[in-house]
């Protein structure tokens, strides 16, 4: 049989972000015929005959590309297609979030490093400095409403939060946060020999707007003895599955898989729970979340001597990823930072180790149940050999048991959040957008396509907005994540002036900081949050990356 053939391409035109509606006519598209530009899969819609694809073109740099067909008799010759600036139909404005009254300018929140859409409406945002946030925003972008939580602990930052679905059908349910004492060195005397399992998970129970004690602590060390490094990995992005178990990430204690006193990252070695997804049983009837070790003064030697069956690794080989998503399609991502110069070398194994990695890419994870994504644990090591091996996020075959990434980003990229509303005619719904820190307007918001089932990246991490004010994300009707934030600035996504205001919003400051303006953004022809209208002045456009 003969390979395809390519007749033409309509439009000839294309935005540089994909998702271009095109028809590609030719002859002899059969047995299972694919669009490729320049090697890169296009989405096919629709198989309309053996002479015509309908399909959505992927994203691109601005300039020629090549687009073929192949089929498993062949691939065709190629023809021409522009990737032009300016063809984009998605636009950025930002625009403040106000004090009641707006008189006050604008609002402000102390040094927030994590926030969750609650179930009521409410933004739910958690501090370095213990506390959660609960506001009312409303549609004009005013805070009308902010109670706050007692402290979760001295020392203690918020990490992460979440709100378990499957809680309390027909009324509010519970929050949940992921906490630590970072940099726990400096309280050595106070914290003691266990002070490298200061790492929780607190329960609170959620009251109405106008109750004075909107939240309180239900339950602290709801999850408790979780692993902390010296330096700032610790328990972070949190989720819940359609089971009702709590899935939370826990940063590796090492750079690349080997501790030696005084590195960069603290010297302390890996232990039993760290560098992981870990499933905790919540679902279970008599589920304790109290784990406990055989050995403090020698974390290296510690083995879990309670409650071990309750609190498990997931998902192995997971340096610092700082946000868990939960696509709608039932799979799991992750943003993980990779290794740096400096803050440790290598494990070749579990007795040897390497040189120093460079200052690497970070990884998109597909985040499945058993897989090991390459960052070394010693301590698991020891029953599960291809955890002694590190590989670093260019090492794209899968074997031995690791599992390369499905994508890479530029450091740091943190946030992460799906887009699930109906605009731009569902070009964006189901695609997933993470954010790099916005060090010296440095930010860049990307924005990644998977396979319809969720399980695929069919288009690699595409730049979709420069210089966020803040490593934020596009956020989920409903859930808003969000870990650690460097810069003094604060932003959303939220819909452009015909769709609504009250948005999920995100404070953030520099660690050390003090505090923050909470800032939004709008899409231009909406977001995902559709309830409201709201008439947005002052806005700016934010550059799109379009080169």
């Amino acid at each position: 049989m003969r390979p395809p053939r390519v007749a033409s391409v309509a439009p000839t035109k294309a935005s540089p972000e994909g998702n271009t509606p095109a028809v590609v006519k030719g002859a002899r598209f059969y047995n299972q015929p694919v669009v490729l530009v320049d090697g890169v899969p296009a989405e096919t819609v629709d198989e309309v005959d053996d002479s015509t694809l309908r399909v959505l073109l992927p994203p691109h740099p601005v300039g020629t590309a090549q687009l073929t067909v192949r089929t498993k008799f062949g691939e065709s010759a190629p023809v021409s297609l522009a990737y032009v600036k300016g063809n984009s139909p998605f636009a950025f404005e930002q625009k403040t979030l106000m004090a009641d009254p707006p008189s006050r300018g604008v609002f402000v929140i102390e040094r927030v490093v994590a926030t969750v859409l609650g179930p009521d409406q409410r933004y739910y945002m958690g501090t370095m400095d213990g506390h959660v946030h609960a506001l009312t925003v409303s549609p004009d972008l005013v805070v009308t409403n902010e109670c706050k939580s007692p402290n979760l602990g001295r020392w203690r930052s918020v990490m992460g939060l979440a709100f378990d679905p499957t809680e309390r059908p027909g009324g509010l349910p519970r929050l949940y946060a992921s906490t630590a004492i970072l940099f726990h060195q400096r309280h050595a005397d106070a914290l003691g020999v266990e002070r490298w399992a200061n790492g929780r998970v607190e329960r609170l129970a959620v009251g109405g707007a106008g109750d004075a004690a909107c939240l309180r602590v239900e339950q602290e060390g709801f999850v408790s003895g979780l692993p902390v490094s010296a330096h700032d990995h610790s328990p972070s992005g949190l989720t819940f599955n359609d089971n009702g178990d709590l899935l939370l990430l826990v940063g590796s204690s090492t750079n690349a898989g080997v501790s030696v006193p005084g590195d960069g990252i603290g010297g302390i070695p890996d232990t039993p729970l760290t560098s992981a997804a870990l499933i905790a049983h919540t679902s279970r009837s008599g589920f304790n979340g109290t784990i406990r070790y055989s050995n403090y003064a020698e974390p290296a030697k510690a083995v879990i001597t309670a409650n071990a069956e309750h609190v498990q690794v997931y998902a192995a080989g997971i340096r610092n990823a700082l946000n868990l998503l939960l696509h709608s399609t039932g799979s799991m991502w992750a943003a993980d930072n990779s290794a740096n110069t400096g803050f440790g070398v290598t494990s070749l194994s579990c007795g040897k180790a390497g040189g120093e990695p460079g200052n690497e890419k970070d990884r998109l994870l597909r985040v499945e149940q058993g897989a090991y994504y390459g960052t070394p644990n010693r301590a698991r090591g020891v029953w599960d050999p291809r955890q002694c091996v590190y590989h670093p996020p260019t090492d794209t075959v899968a074997r031995g048991g690791y599992t390369p990434p499905a994508a890479l980003f530029t450091s740091s990229t943190n946030g992460m959040a799906e887009y699930t509303a109906f605009r731009f005619a569902n070009r964006l719904r189901g695609d997933i957008f993470s954010s790099k820190v916005a060090f010296r307007k440095s930010g860049l918001l990307w924005r990644t396509r998977l396979s319809r089932d969720g399980r695929r990246v069919v288009a690699p991490p595409w730049c979709f907005g420069k210089r966020a004010a803040s490593p934020s994300s596009c956020p989920p009707v409903g859930s808003w994540s969000r870990r650690k934030c460097f810069k003094r600035a604060s932003s959303s996504w939220c819909p452009s002036s015909a769709t609504r205001g009250a948005c999920a919003s995100l404070a953030c400051t520099r660690r050390g900081g003090r505090r923050s303006a909470a800032t939004r953004w709008r899409w231009s022809g909406g977001t995902l949050c559709q309830a409201t209208r709201a008439r947005l002045s002052a806005a700016r456009p934010v550059p799109p990356c379009l080169t």
